[in-house]
């Protein structure tokens, strides 16, 4: 009787740490908003598993918990359902997903610095084309509205978050500053392009500054960022040069 008890115990446990990606148990002094906060910031399922000490019977799933994890204070954290241990435990455990970006993300955004280096080789060649210096303004305002409406998904991933209106808000800024570029003539507008990829940067750089799931974003959007201006002003300089 005892053994099936024990089976019972372990199957119970099982399928409570297995309930979700993130499993936190944790006692009612455990303050654990920040930490719900971040998962939901990441789009981590996860669950919290309440664990009042006055009762006899958690006092006793918590003596289950210590013998089968070793860890012998609250929060545990099981990832997948694998013991990870407290919460720096777990965050570092998250760490890739926090702070990493993909390999497709990385292929992607680098691979989008091209028609930038097409451009100002095109113009280093015919720097006298509007044709070319058209095409790579043009290129520059797509980006710029795309830059912008990664505010949006933002806001629809987490439409609860204090920051939604200004996010929202800035998100159509730059598509609207970068069509108002393209009237320009060729040299104005690369010039105004410039300028508004600057901008975009540093405003873009305040606006991400506190969210710790678009860490390896930020890192990326840093190199992006500083690659295209670098085109940008090359290519500027270019046509200006060409008169």
């Amino acid at each position: 009787m005892a053994g099936t008890e024990s089976r019972s115990d372990a199957e119970e446990l099982r399928a409570l740490t297995e309930s979700a990606e993130v499993v936190v148990f944790r006692s009612g002094l455990t303050d654990t908003r920040e930490l719900a906060a971040w998962l939901e910031r990441l789009g981590v399922d996860h669950t919290f598993v309440d664990m009042p000490m006055g009762e006899a019977e958690q006092r006793e799933r918590f003596r289950r918990l210590q013998q089968h994890t070793g860890w012998h204070g609250l929060p545990m954290a099981f990832h997948h359902g694998e013991f990870v241990g407290g919460e720096p435990e777990l965050r570092r455990a998250l760490a890739p997903a926090a702070g990493e970006p993909s390999h497709w993300l990385s292929a992607l955004g680098y691979g989008g610095l091209v028609p930038f280096i097409a451009g100002a080789a095109a113009l280093a060649v015919r720097p006298d084309s509007p044709l070319v210096a058209t095409a790579l303004a043009g290129y520059a305002a797509v980006i710029l509205a795309f830059l912008g409406a990664v505010h949006w998904g933002r806001v629809l991933a987490h439409p609860e978050r204090a920051d939604a209106r200004r996010l929202l808000q800035w998100g159509v800024i730059p598509a609207l500053l970068a069509w108002v570029a393209l009237l320009a003539p060729p040299p104005v507008g690369l010039g105004l392009m410039l300028g508004l990829v600057a901008l975009v940067h540093v405003v873009d750089r305040q606006l991400l500054a506190s969210d710790p799931a678009m860490a390896g974003y930020r890192r990326l959007r840093r190199h992006l960022s500083w690659g295209a201006l670098a085109l940008l002003a090359l290519s500027w300089v270019l046509v200006l040069v060409a008169g």
